[in-house]
């Protein structure tokens, strides 16, 4: 009972720190879980989302360069040779477009026979429609009641796509059943999708579903899979559908990796101030602990009173962090769904998913955290002696004796870490493993480089500011026990800012280099993205023809892109054709090239670039081979370069324009570049483009426009380490804030003293406020190498092992001023409060007291 009462009177008299050290802990589990929320929520919604549309199929059947193509190969396999569970599928990503002509969200349209839908999707089942209407009607569609609500409409409404440069207008005809397993997609029969789509008698791809070892027909009992293959032609590829959803996956496999090493870098963070705040609440009730040990208190009832606090802590900490992960991880997940659409394909999260794992994993962390910080310090209470715990300056030199040994450790971890980082590792969480062995291991050093400050600034300190100055900086040394963990945790805070920042403007600065050099035309014309870095939807013909009459007469030279995904060996791959110009050899920058390389490539040989990302992901070097699936069946092509591309962490093939026409018979374009005679008219240019083609609704822009559009992209995908960064800076300040509180409160009788021998308030608070800065700059000073550290382990080894990319190292001056900036205005505000507080004390009572 005399425990619990000594206990419960603390954390009521201390009830700041405590809500402190509860905050510290509510932060590390909502940095957690927010991302781990967040990563699930828009996992379940594109398993959500490819579940609808694949249904039961098991198989699909594509065009190889993923384009629609004759439906005429349908009722070949479905009457010719008898296959029974198969269905035609019309599939389309389509913009909608506002009252004013803008385009909104994406929606996908989806086109069924409903005849052969019965072993694929219940569409036909629980289907609500309006008077007089059918799913065969033209330009009739049917919703889930969510998706209506979703985009504002009701039956009978209509609801205006945009179908390449036009805007064309379906029916809402009908409620598909209420469950929500068709969100966000409109389906129709596929007759209408192929009149909406123009297609003209075209399909996507064709569903199938394997029974057993093979594929019922009734002309033939079981096909094989190599059966069915020898009835396919040549330019078509059969796939089993879990391949799709596993490329798929596969492509956000980095940025969930690169996530989890924000989320891991912040959670450092948070253990160091769930650390500090654990451990000041034990060291300073050192002499409270001593007393009760002295009056026959056992070391086990020590231990487990402040475990019990610890549990309280971690309870109150645990619930609070739950709530504010959840919260955070709706921001968050509207960040990530941004970034997925910029880079990937288009997602939309309907619904969020509640991770019962994550919530288990932050439970296990916040109790494992918050019991190991606490019990450290107290087994070390409860193990000293009550006449040497109730003597501050024998625990302060024998402390100064381990925070040598503590130093070598430190050291140790972090060549350890180091160590690690030179192995070739492929599994990614090693290097995360290295990277905390690193961070953690420079922090145990903070305590004897502080000493090393205090001793280099004593004589300054006394010269420039007396015997004022001589107190700060003393007290700072001669405290270690104390003010350490403070700058310790403080160092932590501030070099994860500057590893943040270095990492996103080394990439920017590289970024810019790369664009500078890759967007050397004046003027880019492509059609509406649906995915903000990729030009799938080829460029209308007439329109094509109508710019480069109308533009000829100020031209230069004119560039082509086309951009498609094909089938290869290696699962389905971006490519790109583009034409063999010496402009076009003067923009790629290459890592490596063979000899006669572009040589090669001009001559229209099965030769290709690849991008350093699809490289290092495929494992690729010069002289491979990859083959891929073209009109004329499977062949091969040897890697005859590999150029630097920062446009997708995917990686993309590069192949010679007139090869691939040759080989897909595919003589679209995705965009075109403009390369004028006088550049001093391009905006001018640009803006009698845009007035002239109108009509076809199609992104015209010119060189500087695009790389501004380019870096908008590149900081939207940013946002969520900045918002981390954020996070991180906020923890520095409540690490300082409840270090310097603990620290400065403490030492009441040490300031009575001080006033009754004539020392005046104000010079008290001139002491704490010079002593917190100091100590703010001396963290600032070790944060900057150790900064350095992390941000090279970040670009070097994570990056390059996450997606492949080579990163220039680009360090701002800025960067390090920002970080001494922060340092000292936390510690200026984290002083505040004890300043107020102590000015106020009656030195005669304290002693009185004593």
């Amino acid at each position: 009972m005399i425990l619990q009462n000594s206990s419960f009177r603390y954390l009521s008299q201390n009830f700041l720190q405590s809500f402190l050290a509860i905050l510290g802990i509510a932060l590390g589990i909502a940095i957690s879980i927010s991302i781990d929320l967040s990563v699930a929520s828009s996992k379940q919604a594109f398993e959500i989302s490819t579940s609808r549309v694949v249904g039961e199929a098991t198989h699909h059947i594509y065009a190889a360069n993923e384009q629609a193509f004759d439906e005429a190969y349908y009722r070949d396999l479905k009457k010719k040779h008898g296959l029974e569970k198969i269905a035609p599928v019309v599939e389309r990503f389509l913009p909608l477009v506002d009252k004013e002509g803008e385009d909104q969200s994406v929606i996908r349209l989806l086109g069924v026979d409903v005849f052969a839908e019965k072993d694929f999707r219940a569409i036909s089942s629980n289907i609500e429609l309006e008077n007089n209407s059918n799913i065969f009607s033209e330009n009739s569609v049917l919703v889930s009641p969510q998706t209506a609500k979703q985009i504002g409409k009701k039956l009978g409404d209509q609801i205006d796509l945009r179908v390449g440069n036009k805007v064309k207008s379906l029916r809402l005809a009908g409620f598909l059943d209420a469950s929500g397993s068709f969100d966000n997609i409109l389906v129709t029969d596929i007759i209408a999708a192929q009149s909406f789509l123009e297609l003209d008698k075209k399909i996507s791809h064709i569903d199938l579903i394997q029974e057993k070892s093979g594929f019922f027909s009734s002309s033939k009992s079981l096909l094989t899979k190599q059966d069915l293959k020898k009835l396919l032609s040549k330019d078509l590829v059969l796939e089993r559908s879990s391949l799709r959803t596993q490329s798929v996956e596969n492509m956000t496999r980095a940025f969930n990796i690169n996530l989890t090493a924000l989320s891991f870098l912040a959670l450092i963070v948070a253990v160091f101030l769930i650390y500090n705040s654990m451990s000041f609440s034990v060291v300073q009730r050192r002499k409270i602990l001593a007393v009760l040990r002295a009056l026959g208190t056992s070391k086990t009832e020590i231990i487990k009173m402040i475990f019990i606090e610890a549990l309280v802590f971690a309870f109150w900490g645990i619930s609070a962090g739950i709530a504010l992960g959840i919260f955070m991880s709706g921001f968050l997940i509207q960040l990530i769904t941004q970034t997925i659409n910029d880079l990937y394909f288009v997602l939309e999260i309907t619904s969020f998913k509640f991770s019962y794992f994550s919530i288990l994993k932050s439970l296990a962390l916040g109790l494992g955290v918050t019991t190991v910080a606490a019990l450290i310090p107290a087994f070390d209470a409860a193990s000293s002696s009550p006449q040497i715990a109730m003597n501050r300056s024998v625990y302060e030199s024998s402390n100064h004796i381990n925070f040598h040994r503590i130093a070598i450790v430190g050291l140790l971890l972090a060549g350890l870490g180091a160590a690690i980082l030179k192995l070739n590792f492929a599994v990614i969480f090693l290097g995360f493993t290295a990277l905390g062995l690193i961070i953690v291991g420079l922090a145990l050093c903070s305590p004897v480089v502080t000493k090393f400050f205090c001793r280099l600034f004593e004589k300054l300190f006394k010269f420039a500011f007396g015997y004022i100055g001589s107190l700060s900086i003393n007290s700072i040394s001669s405290q270690l026990s104390r003010t350490s963990v403070a700058i310790a945790s403080l160092v932590i805070a501030i070099s994860v800012s500057i590893a943040l920042s270095i990492t996103i403007y080394s990439f920017r600065d590289t970024v810019v280099t790369w664009l500078e050099n890759s967007l050397q035309a004046d003027i880019y014309i492509s059609s509406p993205r649906l995915v903000a870095n990729r030009n799938d939807s080829p460029l209308d013909r007439k329109l094509r023809q109508e710019i480069l009459n109308f533009s000829k007469e100020k031209l230069s030279g004119i560039l082509t892109y086309r951009h498609i995904d094909v089938h290869s060996s290696l699962g389905k791959v971006q490519m790109a054709a583009i034409d063999k110009s010496n402009t076009v050899k003067e923009i790629m920058m290459f890592k490596a090239l063979a000899k006669n390389g572009w040589q090669n490539f001009i001559k229209e040989k099965n030769s290709i670039f690849i991008s350093e990302p699809f490289a290092y992901k495929h494992k690729l070097k010069l002289g491979d081979d990859i083959k891929l699936a073209t009109n004329f069946g499977n062949q091969s092509f040897k890697v005859i370069g590999i150029f630097y591309d920062y446009g997708t962490d995917q990686g993309i093939i590069m192949i010679n324009k007139h090869l691939y026409r040759k080989l897909w018979q595919d003589f679209e374009l995705s965009s075109i570049a403009l390369i004028l005679k006088d550049k001093s008219i391009v905006k001018d240019f640009v803006t009698e483009l845009k007035t002239r083609f109108k009509k076809f609704k199609v992104l015209i822009n010119s060189n500087i426009d695009l790389k501004t559009e380019s870096m908008m992209i590149f900081d939207r995908t940013f946002r969520v380490t900045s918002v981390l960064k954020i996070i991180s800076i906020a923890v520095a300040f409540i690490a300082v804030l409840a270090a310097f509180m603990s620290l400065q409160l403490e030492r009441q009788r040490e300031f009575a003293i001080l006033r009754a021998n004539g020392v005046t308030p104000t010079e008290i608070t001139q002491m704490l406020i010079l002593q917190t800065m100091t100590m703010g700059f001396i963290a600032a000073v070790i944060a900057i190498p150790v900064g350095i550290v992390q941000a090279l382990v970040m670009i070097f080894v994570v990056n390059q092992r996450s997606f492949g990319w080579t990163l220039n190292f680009a360090l701002e001056p800025s960067f390090i001023t920002e970080a001494i900036l922060y340092a000292l205005l936390a510690s200026v505000l984290a002083v505040i409060y004890p300043a107020l507080k102590i000015s106020t004390i009656k030195p005669a009572a304290i002693l009185r007291n004593d």
